[in-house]
């Protein structure tokens, strides 16, 4: 099967393209591709990333399609650690608030304002991480992330 982005020749088994990672299979525009959703498979991967790791979920139980369920736990893995993460950041602010105003510690206050630039750093690459998974998925792009993308990938196998 050719590919319609690289025009690559690719085996007829194959469900991406090896040179450029392009879903080759593609659904019909007005739907039915996904096996329980009935979605197309682009949307329904672009959705699995929609509200984070929640829809990651919903679509990783629904859905019986390798490519959305490729996305979906990229999804989980993705935004359920950098969750985790901005929860531990903010419990830490929390504690080291405590600590400060009943200590008065110049390290407890250092620390602070280190997490107070980490966090919002932190929404700001999860945004733009967010904005181009949710592209390259809409794209058909079978595109990995470099831990959360081999993790699903295992997952997958």
């Amino acid at each position: 099967m050719l590919c319609l982005r690289c025009g690559e020749d690719n085996g007829d088994r194959n469900e991406f393209c090896i040179n450029c990672g392009t879903v080759l299979k593609r659904p019909c525009a007005l739907g039915g591709g996904g096996r329980s959703t009935g979605l197309p498979q682009t949307n329904a991967a672009l959705l699995s990333y929609l509200g984070w790791w929640i829809t990651g979920l919903i679509f990783y139980f629904l859905e019986g399609d390798r490519f959305v369920r490729f996305h979906a736990l990229q999804s989980i893995f993705t935004f359920g650690g950098i969750s985790l993460l901005l929860s531990l950041l903010s419990l830490l602010r929390l504690l080291l608030r405590m600590l400060l105003f009943s200590s008065g510690s110049a390290l407890a206050g250092g620390l602070l304002t280190l997490i107070g630039v980490l966090l919002p750093l932190t929404w700001i690459g999860a945004l733009l991480l967010w904005v181009v998974l949710i592209v390259k998925a809409g794209q058909g792009e079978r595109f990995k992330l470099p831990l959360t993308g081999d993790f699903a990938e295992r997952q997958l196998q």
